[in-house]
């Protein structure tokens, strides 16, 4: 406590060291706290479910979905779950002539069994909820029973109209609970309805649309599981070639499935303050460590009358960490902003909102904050406490009275730690200027659709009104010709999926190719799309002719097809009337190419385009399958501001239809800002970091040179009476900045060029090893601390040498 006292009241005797010395600290530790509370939400502890553990997630490899078949095998087969069940979101439309769209979950009676939270009211699905021509159930969310019914107790048993027809709700889930889907982050969703299996759908075994999602029994491992599927999936494929060849069954623990993604974007986060943390010690030990050389004196008389060596250090670690838990309190407060900046930061398309509110200080994250600066108040005070007291008594009492020169360990830590400060800040001055140019890629590799001209807006036509193929084609035609009218619309079309938001696929055969289970096939996205799709997206044709695409003359269906489709298959030849069959032994469909547009990226802003054909639908003569069913959008060019015509479209679409709503209404601009909002994300932290770690390494050379220069003043003084000009003062200033700096930059290159091996596959579109980007690091850091040497040396030229001498 004597220890503690005197602390103080030194601290209290310096107000500008110790401000600077706590906000150095307090920086690096919010920063570390702010990332540690997202960290512990999003990854550490993302799951409100009963022993989230035993939660695994059924796939075929390489991330596709099971088909209807395989998970009734799977079901009927497997000894490692006790429940088992499918799900695929929809869009599902709630209420009549001012219908709302919701995102839902259709599923089996298994999955909300497996996710074990029960119901606040009512009950779960159950199996006879999924048969075929059963009465229309539902279960909804608790911020939907608060939302649309004012959260009457009495809602069990009720119906509300859904998808055009009375639907009773059987349940409502809990105020916690949350539907975590690997394959659909950031969507909250808020009714789960039956999976019918309809007859055609327990036939097609190659149709991989459902996501699975188990609980383990109890005492089995997650490798056991997977290896009970694993004998299953090998199983089906000998027993159906033609459809489960080279589609291996695995398990893979939920946890992992959710937070694969999150982990590793905060990895460059978790380096970039771990620096930033680094740096703010290496303030602080410099700033203690130049306060030790003025108080010598005092260290000396007190060992002299009998202090120890071990107490005076014990008194200086007592100073740096009280220095630390002030820290940890700005820290703390600090992190408290920043956590509610980062959690208004992060887009809504990567996080649903529940776990956007689990981000905050709790006791964890406050535990975290002390532990780590009860770490930085040693790392940043123990050399200088043992500095402190390393020194000579007799020697340091003898020069009292005068200017002290300072010892070289004192001055070499000093020098050392300048230039520490100097790498780290480079590195992450190269990260932030790299991710940067990485985030500007994907804006410049997909140029032709950031506009915010064309405006998208998701349709669901469901229930039984639309179950006929003609009533589907009879209500995109109306819409679109309606909204083609509209001021200032110059062209209107459907789609099945969106540029960037992933799709559907299937593996063909090129022209003559031959059926063959053991052979692997081109990989192939397909889309539905109206005819003038093309124009209002803005892709260009670039062979063949836009009527081909609509003229319906034989059997075969025309199609377009990408630059990457044409250059991969026809490498050599004209692609125009060449043939494409889908891979299987009973093929529905033969297409026939009539035109090549161009690419687009469709599985995220960051992927190469891959092989894709667009197949015309709303038109008369449509194949059923080549409809979408449930839901699709509307892409809507205009000549001005898109979003204008949005209300526009909506009261269209309430003529057309009044049981239905439009969703995910989007200019294909946010569309693309949407798909980079996790690279956006990244950057924006890791510039923050870099501009903290600049300020605190400015600071850090600021103090250091002054506490260097003001050792010299003698030297200083002494030169100025024996004719030294201003300008070679200047000049000794400026070499002596500039040996810290040069020492502090190569190395950092050196350090940057290093970790652009762990870079490499975090950015996109930028070379980690590129000079320009490296020495811009060093460009950056080394202005900003030249710009911080202006003040010292300006002190240096304010020496009187009169007052520098007058203790000889």
């Amino acid at each position: 406590m004597n220890h503690l006292r005197f602390a103080s009241r030194q601290l209290l005797k310096s107000p500008g060291f110790t401000a600077t010395a706590v906000l150095s600290l307090a920086l690096g530790i919010g920063a570390a706290t702010t990332l540690f509370s997202v960290l512990q939400a999003l990854v550490l502890d993302p799951f409100p479910y009963p022993r989230s553990g035993e939660i695994v997630y059924v796939r075929s490899n390489g991330g596709q979905p099971l088909s209807f078949p395989d998970f009734r095998d799977l079901r009927e087969r497997n000894r490692s779950f006790v429940d088992f069940g499918v799900y695929r979101p929809a869009r599902i439309n709630l209420g009549a002539q001012e219908a709302e769209s919701l995102a839902a979950i259709q599923c089996t009676a298994g999955v909300l069994r497996a996710l074990g939270s029960r119901p606040a009211l009512g009950r779960w699905l159950d199996e006879a909820d999924d048969q075929p021509g059963a009465a229309p159930v539902a279960v909804i969310s608790h911020g939907l029973w608060l939302r649309a019914f004012g959260g009457d107790a009495s809602i069990v048993g009720r119906t509300a109209r859904l998808d055009g027809r009375p639907t009773e709700i059987v349940g409502v889930m809990p105020a916690d609970f949350e539907f975590s889907s690997p394959s659909y982050a950031g969507q909250d969703y808020q009714a789960w309805l039956p999976l019918h299996g309809e007859p055609n759908d327990l036939e097609q075994r190659g149709n991989h649309w459902l996501l699975g999602v188990a609980r383990l029994k109890p005492d089995v491992p997650l490798a056991t599981a997977d290896a009970d599927v694993k004998a299953i999936g090998a199983q089906l494929a000998a027993q159906f070639p033609d459809t489960n060849t080279h589609k291996p069954m695995l398990v893979r623990s939920l946890r992992q499935e959710i937070t694969r993604d999150t982990a590793s974007g905060m990895k460059p986060l978790g380096g970039a303050v771990a620096l930033l943390l680094l740096v703010g010690c290496a303030n602080v030990a410099g700033l203690l460590l130049a306060r030790g050389t003025r108080r010598q004196g005092e260290f000396a008389i007190r060992l002299a009358i009998g202090a120890s060596r071990p107490a005076l250090v014990r008194q200086l670690l007592t100073e740096a960490l009280l220095l630390g838990l002030l820290g940890c309190a700005v820290g703390v407060l600090l992190a408290a902003w920043g956590t509610d900046a980062v959690r208004q930061l992060i887009p809504s398309s990567l996080v649903i909102e529940a776990r956007r509110a689990a981000i905050a200080l709790d006791g964890r994250v406050l535990a975290f904050a002390t532990a780590t600066g009860f770490v930085a108040a040693l790392i940043a005070g123990a050399v200088p406490a043992l500095t402190a007291a390393h020194g000579s008594v007799a020697v340091t009492l003898n020069d009292a009275g005068r200017t002290q020169t300072g010892s070289r360990l004192r001055r070499r830590f000093l020098r050392n730690l300048v230039m520490a400060q100097a790498a780290v800040a480079v590195v992450l001055a190269y990260a932030a200027i790299l991710f940067t140019a990485s985030y500007l890629k994907v804006f410049e590799t997909n140029r032709a659709l950031d506009t915010d001209r064309v405006l998208t807006a998701e349709v669901a036509p469901q229930g039984e009104r639309y179950r006929a193929v003609a009533a589907r084609v009879r209500f995109w035609n109306t819409l679109i010709e309606r909204v083609r009218v509209l001021p200032g619309v110059e062209q209107a079309a459907l789609t099945s999926k969106l540029p960037l938001e992933g799709g559907s696929n299937f593996d063909v055969l090129i022209d003559e190719q031959k059926f063959d289970p053991k052979v692997r096939r081109p990989l192939v996205e397909n889309t539905g799309v109206s005819p003038g799709y093309f124009r209002a997206m803005g892709l260009g044709w670039l062979r063949g002719q836009p009527a081909d695409f609509t003229r319906w003359d034989g059997p075969d269906i025309p199609v377009v097809i990408n630059q990457t489709m044409a250059r991969q298959c026809w490498p050599d030849t004209d692609p125009l009337g060449h043939r494409i069959r889908i891979n299987s032994a009973r093929s529905p469909f033969q297409f026939h190419v009539v035109g090549v547009v161009e690419d687009v990226r469709q599985w995220g802003a960051e992927t190469s385009p891959r092989p894709e054909l667009y197949y015309a639908c709303s038109l008369a003569g449509t194949p059923e399958e080549a409809l979408p069913e449930e839901s699709a959008y509307l892409v809507v060019r205009t000549s001005g501001e898109a979003r204008a015509v949005a209300a526009l479209i909506r009261h269209e679409l309430a003529l057309t239809d009044g049981d239905l709503a439009l969703s995910n209404v989007r200019t294909m601009g946010e569309v693309l800002h949407q798909a980079g909002s996790r690279r956006r994300l990244s950057a924006g932290l890791i510039n923050a970091f870099t501009a903290m770690a600049l300020l605190l390494a400015a600071v850090g050379i600021y103090g250091t040179l002054s506490c260097v220069i003001a050792e010299r003043t003698r030297e200083i003084g002494v030169r100025i009476v024996i004719g030294a000009q201003p300008r070679q003062i200047l000049g000794l200033v400026g070499r002596q900045a500039s040996a810290w700096l040069l020492g502090g930059l190569v190395p950092g290159i050196a350090l940057s060029a290093a970790c652009s091996l762990a870079l490499r596959s975090l950015v996109y579109g930028a070379d980690p090893l590129d000079p320009l980007v490296l020495l811009s690091g060093a460009g950056l850091v080394g202005g900003v601390l030249l710009a911080a040497c202006i003040g010292p040396a300006r002190r240096a030229l304010r020496v009187n040498p009169v007052e520098a001498l007058r203790a000889e």
